[in-house]
């Protein structure tokens, strides 16, 4: 690093190596802008001259391309331009001499950590294994249900102890999304035969619990249940034949304000429990027998005894309801 840059004289390189592996391990895939925002924000740094920022850039590429290969450290993927779908490696063009053509995206990851989501250690505790696809990138992450701010956005809630809530979140333009939902035990060794059966744009959700179905490649246990949330954020939900069942019921404005409100303060054990719980449904269940369509409001599904929260923070004006069933 230049020393003639003085606002970058903070960065040792102790700190910036520390930083860089930090941002690639929350990232999952990170590209040199993702790693470059996180360095100058969590460095507090200030790039606002065009050198800074240049200079900065290319010390970072720089470490990136030191740290590939290395025991325990990082590897690259290659995207189309636009970041989205990945280049086969037996497509990717080469020069001359051997290095890879300036014409893609390149994306870093961790070696044996695999593709993390964001926040994803947050789900630790409640039984659950979320695993993206591996073929399409999604940008979603994993926030306390609290900080969720944007009411008009689908987010998928789970629950933990009662009090605890975790959101994943993922961007509108990554609409669809489906989500595979299965059990354990479950044969999760191929994603691309199951990104092939429900598409590309599956995030699969391996739930820790006896009463969801498990997904075995090559049979006809296909997972406990599916649901998608399609491009305008109506929900799609399909039951893959399992013994237990699936469900979904109606809930209540006051719940569903409990659900993305800040845990309680005092123990829940020294109040009325059932008063607070957001996922106690007084409501009639409702059994999908095969599809169910609704609309974007938000409800409770439920996967055999396993229930978790599918919808907007606040319901669409004029309320929801069923679209269409099959």
């Amino acid at each position: 690093m230049p020393k003639k840059l003085k606002e970058l004289s903070k960065l040792t390189i102790g700190l910036r190596h520390r930083l860089v592996f930090e941002a690639v391990e929350n990232y999952g895939l990170a590209t040199i802008s993702d790693v470059l925002s996180y360095v100058v924000k969590h460095a507090d740094l200030d790039t606002r001259k065009s050198n800074v920022k240049a200079t900065l850039k290319k010390t970072i590429e720089n470490d990136l391309r030191s740290f590939i290969g290395g025991k325990g450290k990082l590897s690259v993927r290659y995207y189309h331009r636009d970041g989205v779908m990945e280049v086969p490696s037996a497509e990717i063009e080469e020069n001359k001499d051997g290095t890879v053509k300036n014409k893609y995206c390149i994306k870093y990851y961790i070696i044996g950590g695999g593709i993390q989501v964001p926040g994803v250690s947050l789900l630790n505790g409640f039984g659950v294994q979320l695993m993206p696809p591996n073929n399409r990138i999604i940008k979603i992450k994993v926030d306390p249900a609290y900080l969720v701010e944007d009411s008009n956005r689908c987010t998928v809630v789970f629950e933990k102890n009662g009090n605890e809530f975790s959101a994943i979140n993922f961007d509108l333009q990554d609409l669809p999304l489906g989500f595979l939902i299965c059990g354990p035990n479950s044969d999760l060794s191929s994603t691309k035969k199951i990104t092939d059966q429900f598409g590309l744009r599956t995030v699969i959700i391996k739930m820790d619990h006896i009463s969801v179905e498990r997904y075995l490649i090559g049979s006809k246990k296909n997972g406990h249940a599916y649901f998608g949330i399609t491009e305008d954020q109506k929900i799609e939900i399909f039951d893959n034949g399992s013994l237990n069942g699936t469900y979904y019921g109606e809930i209540s404005n006051e719940k569903r304000d409990l659900i993305f409100s800040s845990p309680p303060s005092k123990d829940l054990g020294n109040t009325l429990f059932s008063s607070y719980y957001p996922f106690q449904n007084k409501k009639t269940w409702k059994q999908v027998k095969s599809k169910i369509c609704l609309k974007d409001d938000g409800y409770l599904v439920k996967t055999g005894e396993v229930i978790f929260y599918v919808g907007k923070r606040s319901p669409a004006v004029g309320g929801g309801g069923r679209l269409k069933v099959k």
